[in-house]
């Protein structure tokens, strides 16, 4: 019975020996198996407690025996064992070929991340309307429509958006159209780095009540990608672009070269709240003072349920120098119910 009981301290020791650790601010520590960290909490399987996971801020340090892939904020990715270090850091052990590291315990993405998700299309189609009757008789539509798809080396981003109002003289039953307009954009971003891209973007607008037959841009550049995150993205773009607009009042078109920048900023505001921003400006070459364009637009996107949603877009366009008889502030706003997809 006794040689038993040896046997079988020799063996819990021996497994205590070759866990895993995680130690914690408090000075508690904690054996298993380092299974994850992701969203910020590491995750260890305990053979008594099961699976238990601890915020990241929590942790003073911990040591694995086998090798675990880390990735760091910085884009950095190591897969290696790790040792007990100081207080809020941890160290990598010595191999043939690298020697130890030691690094901050809040400086690690993730551990252990699952496999990135096949990519595929992403987006949604929204659309609204609404009716007036009674001393106006007034309908208005609208849609809009988004497809994205990300992969590891390239982006491609697909966009529209369409209104028409037509409006009804109660006293001749004539119909006026007080509103027409779509706008198209597509844009392909290739990563040279984690970070930075080289982009391509083409857009065409067209705006009946401005007189707008149609405006092409064509534009490339490198960009940045500052935050990717799903719960907040921030890119930056500067680059050149060619500027063409034809005017139906007017009998000559007009084509430039013009800058581009531009930036993007989506955030969770909420976990069912959305806020997208965005902006493109286009300075001309040939006088920044009296030849440039702006396109702009904000939307706040409640989820109502896990793909359907409801939107409230703003579109604001300027044009320093638009057709005679047009101001050069347009301001468009969309109401609508969509679907994710």
């Amino acid at each position: 019975m006794k040689r038993l009981l040896t046997i079988t301290a020799l063996i819990l020791f021996a497994a205590a020996v070759n866990a895993d650790v995680v130690y914690l601010s408090n000075g508690d520590k904690i054996s298993g198996t380092v299974k994850t960290v992701t969203g910020g909490k590491l995750k260890i399987a305990s053979e008594l407690a099961g699976d238990i996971e601890i915020p990241l801020e929590n942790v003073s340090s911990f040591e694995t025996q086998e090798p675990v892939e880390m990735h760091l904020e910085d884009g950095s990715t190591l897969n290696q064992p790790v040792k007990k270090g100081s207080k809020g850091y941890i160290q990598t052990k010595e191999t043939e070929l690298l020697k130890p590291q030691k690094l901050k315990v809040d400086s690690i993405s993730s551990v252990n991340p699952p496999a990135p998700e096949k990519p595929r299309w992403k987006g949604s189609i929204s659309g609204g309307v609404a009716v007036s009757n009674g001393n106006t008789d007034k309908t208005d539509y609208n849609l809009s429509a988004y497809m994205q798809k990300r992969t590891e080396q390239d982006r491609i981003t697909l966009s529209a958006d369409y209104a028409q109002s037509e409006q009804t003289d109660e006293d001749t039953g004539e119909e006026t159209t007080t509103e027409e307009w779509w706008k198209t954009r597509a844009k392909f971003d290739y990563f040279l780095s984690k970070k930075l891209y080289a982009f391509l973007d083409g857009r065409y607008e067209t705006d009946k009540i401005a007189d707008l037959d149609r405006r092409v841009l064509i534009g490339s550049g490198l960009g940045y990608q500052w935050i990717e995150t799903p719960a907040m993205n921030f890119s930056t773009d500067l680059g050149v672009a060619s500027r063409y607009e034809k005017y139906d009042n007017e009998p000559d078109s007009n084509t430039e070269l013009s800058g581009q920048a531009s930036y993007h900023f989506d955030k969770q505001m909420l976990d069912n709240l959305m806020f997208i921003h965005e902006l493109t400006f286009y300075p001309s070459f040939e006088s920044l003072s009296d030849e440039y364009y702006v396109s702009t637009f904000a939307q706040f996107k409640y989820q109502m349920t896990d793909s359907i949603f409801a939107s409230f877009k703003s579109i604001l366009d300027y044009d320093k120098s638009p057709a005679a008889g047009t101001e050069s502030t347009d301001t468009k706003y969309m109401f609508s119910v969509g679907m994710d997809f």
